[in-house]
């Protein structure tokens, strides 16, 4: 197991998502990083397909409903945004997508200014928004889910959580309680 962790570690290049997130974290009290499994993604060391992601995402791109709550597993839901390539977008989903200029807007204009981004309205990108309840929170999913959202299409909807331990794939790190 130890060696398959290094194994990780080094390829994923752990250590830079980790420093992202305590850099966030001591900035803003709280950093997050998200894993999660992806199915179209070769893995380039065994060469078979699927592998493991990891991202690291600044607390400007990730909401939760209950602000007083400290521990992340208790909240009954947790939105992930993220501006998305248009073209991937579409060739993952398989159609085209309607985009929300208004909702596209606010958000590059809130976080362009906060990440410092000076091109965010030049890209060819999307808002984006991952959804993921818990079950018993939601009268339409009691077991749970994940809704994805681009602009202003649904693009899946998967019923119960995707996971088997049923937690969220977000790792928080916080500064100072």
């Amino acid at each position: 197991a130890k060696q398959i962790w290094d194994s990780l570690y080094r390829e994923k290049k752990i250590h830079r998502l980790i420093r992202r997130a305590v850099f966030w974290s001591s900035i803003t009290g709280n950093g997050f990083i998200k894993s999660w499994w992806d199915e179209e993604k070769e893995d380039l060391i065994s060469q078979q397909m699927g592998d493991i992601c990891f991202e690291s995402i600044t607390p400007f791109h990730f909401f939760v409903p209950d602000l007083k709550e400290i521990e992340l597993e208790n909240q009954p839901f947790v939105i992930h945004a993220a501006d998305r390539d248009y073209e991937h977008l579409k060739l993952l989903y398989g159609r085209d997508l309607k985009s929300s200029k208004d909702s596209k807007e606010q958000l590059d204009e809130s976080l362009s200014n906060v990440m410092g981004i000076q091109n965010a309205k030049q890209r060819d990108s999307i808002l984006t928004l991952e959804m993921w309840v818990k079950p018993n929170h939601c009268k339409l999913w009691p077991s749970g889910g994940m809704i994805t959202v681009a602009g202003n299409d649904i693009l899946a909807i998967t019923d119960g959580m995707p996971y088997e331990h049923k937690q969220f794939p977000f790792a928080h790190l916080q500064h100072i309680e």
